[in-house]
């Protein structure tokens, strides 16, 4: 399921990202900040669509069949922003919707088929959002969906993991033994790209039925401690 125009966002992070396919025709660009996610991010797409589309493309928005968006769990500010974005996008294009989980578009780019990982990152008020994905030859098989989790409650759960991606700050946690320490790899994000690339797995009827349908994978609420 890989034709067609696609749109890709992907917000959950500091460092977003958008994607877009035309055919065979694909690229990516990156946002920097939390910042840029409200002030660049339309403007990115659009330039992004405008370098992709043929020539006999006058308008590449209107062209777009299908909008993909992480859903987090990730900042609360950029996840609102991607999907608010991609909805009022779906809105007036006619695109079909779909939200993606953040944390299975990182697994999936970044695991061989086969391999399993846990995805921790920081989610502050001293809770870390956790996950485990394994890779198959069709696409993506979740062990344990999206959690927030105190750091004590982490060791079991990373430990049983083959590997381990994280953020800069799982990578010294006390609360994990020195060698799962050491197994973290920091440095990996989701992106657009993989947000596009599992988006094209699933069958068009996972598609938003309404374009407000999709909520965020927030996992906690504001404020808790």
């Amino acid at each position: 399921m890989n034709s067609g125009s696609v749109l890709a966002i992907e917000t959950s992070t500091r460092t977003g990202s958008v994607a877009a396919r035309f055919g065979a025709r694909r690229g990516v660009q990156q946002l920097e900040g939390e910042r840029a996610h409200a002030i660049d991010l339309l403007p990115r797409i659009e330039a992004l669509l405008a370098e992709l589309a043929s020539d006999a493309c006058a308008a590449a928005l209107d062209s777009i069949e299908r909008i993909a968006v992480g859903i987090g769990p990730g900042s609360f500010t950029g996840v609102r922003i991607g999907i608010a974005t991609a909805q009022g996008l779906a809105r007036a294009t006619g695109a079909a919707l779909v939200g993606v989980p953040s944390f299975a578009a990182l697994a999936f780019r970044e695991l061989a088929v086969g391999e399993d990982a846990a995805t921790v990152f920081d989610a502050r008020a001293q809770r870390f959002y956790f996950a485990h994905y394994r890779r198959t030859r069709v696409g993506l098989e979740t062990l344990a969906a999206p959690i927030a989790i105190r750091a004590a409650d982490l060791a079991t759960r990373v430990h049983a993991a083959t590997r381990i991606l994280g953020d800069a700050r799982v990578a010294t946690l006390k609360e994990l033994d020195a060698a799962d320490r050491e197994r973290v790899e920091t440095g990996a994000i989701p992106r657009a790209d993989a947000v596009l690339d599992l988006a094209d797995l699933l069958p068009r009827d996972a598609s938003a039925a309404r374009t407000h349908a999709l909520e965020p994978m927030y996992l906690r609420a504001f404020g808790e401690l």
